[in-house]
């Protein structure tokens, strides 16, 4: 996670940049607002690959326990123990 909040990091202080550039728009050439928009999109497109990675690499480097990890329906897994112990719900006549 650490990767994460420092490519978010660098991404606000690229997005701060951008924006002094712009509001300065007059006084900015043009070739340099194009590489600082083209900049700030590969740091944008880089953080988001690192955010997207560090889920399925913290879950196989045994960070998040298992039973914390969550089915792809959005909802808890249970452990495979704790479904075979797990009694009926009662249902109501």
């Amino acid at each position: 996670m650490l990767k994460v909040k420092l490519a978010t990091a660098i991404v606000g202080i690229s997005s701060i940049h951008l924006l002094q550039m712009f509001v300065n728009i007059q006084a900015t050439p043009r070739d340099s607002l194009m590489w600082g928009t083209i900049i700030h999109m590969a740091f944008i497109l880089s953080a988001c690959i690192l955010a997207y990675m560090a889920g399925p690499m913290d879950f196989h480097s045994g960070d998040i326990p298992p039973h914390e990890a969550h089915a792809p329906g959005g909802g808890p897994q249970l452990p495979a123990q704790e479904l075979a112990t797990a009694a009926p719900e009662p249902v109501a006549v």
